[in-house]
């Protein structure tokens, strides 16, 4: 799967025969994303899925997992890509998490539980405002400086 905010690009691969079954986008709904990989389920047997890490977090992994379908996280870095490789789309892109996944070459990562992963969050939130309160700080004392202005004292 190739997961965004509003869409999900999906694509069903028979690791056995090799053979792309399904290739579909879907809206970011998961009870339509449920009901097709059970459909797929049903018809195919076992269905393992997976998508790439990303700002969309862990909540499509954790609810697939709840209602009895296999899904992993994969690292970004562990997807190898070729140079020169420029276009992409998200068809391509679920294409490939499929033929790599199947074939064992991705790397999982270690889902955190939801205690874990709120405070990375508030971490992260914290560090983003201590960078952009220093990078105005540094914005307001050169637009002083640009007007020949200090502040007076040892420190800004």
């Amino acid at each position: 799967m190739d997961v965004h905010k509003r869409t999900i690009a999906l694509c069903v691969y028979n690791a056995r025969t090799g053979v792309i079954l399904d290739e579909r986008g879907l809206p970011h709904d998961l009870p339509k994303i449920t009901k097709y990989l059970w459909k797929v389920q049903d018809r195919h047997g076992q269905v393992r899925s997976c998508y790439e890490a990303s700002s969309c977090g862990f909540g499509l992994q954790r609810a697939l997992q709840a209602r009895g379908i296999s899904c992993e996280v994969i690292a970004p870095s562990s997807i190898p890509r070729r140079p020169g490789e420029r276009v992409k789309t998200d068809r391509r892109d679920a294409k490939k998490l499929a033929t790599l996944y199947a074939a064992g070459l991705l790397t999982i990562v270690c889902i955190p539980d939801e205690e874990q992963e709120a405070i990375r969050s508030l971490l992260r939130c914290r560090g983003d405002l201590a960078e952009t309160i220093t990078r105005t700080k540094q914005q307001i004392l050169a637009f002083l400086q640009a007007r020949g202005l200090q502040c007076p004292g040892k420190t800004n």
